[in-house]
Order: C-alpha cells, then sequence, then structure tokens
C-alpha cells in the first residue's frame, strides 16, 4: 500500500469518529507520536494493538469462549504458582 493510499485510509477512518472525546484522544495521541513523546511501553502498546486490529481486519480471531477458558487456565497456574 502506498503512503497516499495510508493517508487515505486514516483519513476515512478519522471522517467516520463522532465521538468528540474519541476525536480528543486520537488528536493527543497524534500530538505524542509526532512529537516523538511516546515512552517505549506506549510504543510497545500502540504496536501491539496495530497488530491486533491488523489481524482482526484479516479474519484473525480468538473467539470469547476460548479467551475466556484461556484465562482461566492461565490464572490457575498463577495460583497454584503462589
Amino acid at each position: 500500500m502506498s503512503v497516499l493510499e495510508l493517508k487515505q485510509q486514516i483519513h476515512q477512518k478519522i471522517d467516520s469518529i463522532t465521538d468528540k472525546s474519541e476525536l480528543e484522544e486520537l488528536n493527543k495521541t497524534l500530538d505524542s507520536i509526532l512529537s516523538n513523546d511516546l515512552s517505549d511501553a506506549e510504543v510497545f502498546l500502540l504496536k501491539r494493538l496495530n497488530k491486533a486490529i491488523s489481524d482482526s481486519n484479516k479474519g484473525k480471531l480468538v473467539a470469547h469462549k476460548q479467551v475466556m477458558t484461556n484465562q482461566r487456565s492461565w490464572l490457575e497456574s498463577k495460583k497454584h504458582a503462589l
């Protein structure tokens, strides 16, 4: 995808946002990104969120039931580790 196509896609997504608080949060995030003022943790989270969005758009999803099963197993393993 070209830079122009990406910009058009981003503009379309922004145009679809109607909630003022979401637009304010997006504006704040863009300010941080453009000023290179993000912490390492924020950069890491943004990368993970972008990957999750990309995976979702490609249909790579995990059913809610599977997530809950995985979470229960993880919690049980942590409880036994204590």
